[in-house]
Formats: C-alpha cells, structure tokens, sequence
C-alpha cells in the first residue's frame, strides 16, 4: 500500500517555558497538516515539525510528582506507574512525543505522521 503526500514543509516551535498540553495541542494539529490549505484527511502530510528546547517544558501544580502512563507486565504486582519527573529525567523527548501521540487519531496514518515529529532536547 502506498500513501500520498502533501508538499514538504518545516516548522519549528521553542517550547522553552510552555505547558506540556498546550505545546502537545500545538504540535498535533500541525503535525497532521491541519494548518495548511490542501489538508485532507486521508493523505499522510509531509509537514516536519521541529521542537526545542524538550528539557525546558513547564508542568503546574503538583504534577511532576504524579503518576504517569501505567505499564502493566501481566504478572502479580506488575503495575508501574512512573512519574513524571522519573520519565523526564530519563528522557525529555519522552514525554512530549506520548503527549502528542495521545493527540493523534488512531488510525492508519499515525505511524507516518509521528514519522514527521523531531524533537530536540536542548537548542541546536
């Protein structure tokens, strides 16, 4: 199966002092060429989205130290639920890459449209 592309095109968001849900709101309707004049929704758009500066997001209120996503292994006692601090500290580009795929429609185009999502940690 192949799928068509619109044209190519690059944006580039500083996320540097922006809530992790506004930027992950952002970037998924970018992301899917949602902006452009030609979006239609059965065409995986070839619209890169560019974001730096991951290691500076901001979260409020108490939410670094709330649970994260769940992983279950299947076996007794096997739930853990990371925080959000442990998975920042790991890996910034992390948690902005499970905020925008939440923001995607689970459909066929997904896997090329996240195809499309660089993040940066620090400015380069």
């Amino acid at each position: 199966m192949t799928l068509k592309t619109a044209k190519k095109t690059d944006i580039t968001i500083d996320a540097r002092g922006v809530a992790l849900g506004r930027l992950a709101s952002q970037v998924a309707v970018l992301i899917r060429g949602k902006g452009t004049t030609d979006w239609e929704s059965h065409l995986a758009p070839n619209q890169k989205v560019i974001v730096k500066n991951a290691a500076h997001i901001r979260l409020s209120g108490r939410k670094w130290d709330q649970g994260g996503n769940e992983r279950y292994s299947g076996f007794h006692g096997g739930l853990r639920i990371p925080t959000y601090r442990d998975i920042f500290t790991k890996d910034p580009a992390r948690l902005i890459r499970e905020a925008v795929t939440g923001m995607i429609p689970r459909n066929r185009l997904r896997k090329d449209i996240l195809k499309n999502l660089i993040i940066y940690v620090n400015e380069n």
